[in-house]
């Protein structure tokens, strides 16, 4: 098997290197890490104008988790605070559960909306403790519906979220959602679940 990158992937390694290595220095992070979101909008926003709000979202072969894992490797490498990662994994879960046709996709890739995953299927009386859920305008919201999990956009702003101090660069926040009201954004097999979930273990 040959597992060099393309050259496309190339291409997308040596853009993101430039890009960090211009705009996301030492000084840069370490005034990052005093913000009170926890990261910088303005970076977040040249990763959205670098297409990189886009990868995971596996609608086509330019698309796909490969190109996502390259770059959070370099975010990871640099040390950038952000939740690209997070709602890149909240992405890929409500692309999955729409077959790629959620108007969410297009809130994430072209406006750079920060939207994060909560994980509820084991119920939604007790908090769960979701990474950048305070940053988040929107929550993909993942409930049980017998043998089917439920998937819905639910606004950030509805339910309750708390910070929880961490000693990283990665926000965690408790989020409560209680009866989780909201647009479902459609269904997934278990089957199809335990596949997300092994994704965003990998991410």
């Amino acid at each position: 098997m040959d597992t060099r990158l393309s050259e496309i992937q190339q291409e997308l390694v040596a853009a993101a290197n430039a890009a960090l290595e211009k705009h996301a220095d030492i000084d840069t992070i370490d005034a990052t890490l005093a913000l009170p979101c926890g990261y910088d909008e303005r970076l977040y926003g040249l990763f959205a104008e670098l297409g990189w709000t886009f990868l995971g979202f596996e609608t086509d072969e330019e698309s796909t988790l490969v190109e996502l894992g390259l770059v959070v490797e370099r975010l990871g490498s640099f040390g950038v605070p952000t939740p690209l990662r997070a709602v890149m994994s909240a992405a890929n879960l409500a692309a999955r559960a729409s077959g790629g046709e959620s108007p969410l996709l297009a809130q994430i890739s072209e406006e750079g909306t920060i939207v994060v995953a909560v994980n509820a299927t084991r119920g939604t009386a007790r908090p769960r403790l979701v990474e950048w859920a305070g940053a988040a305008s929107v929550l993909v919201v993942a409930t049980r519906d017998g043998d089917e999990v439920v998937v819905r956009a639910v606004d950030a702003a509805s339910v309750r979220i708390d910070s929880v101090e961490v000693f990283d660069a990665e926000r965690t926040d408790e989020v409560l959602t209680g009866d989780p009201a909201g647009d479902e954004i459609g269904r997934l097999s278990d089957e199809a679940w335990q596949e997300w979930r092994g994704v965003d273990r990998l991410l």
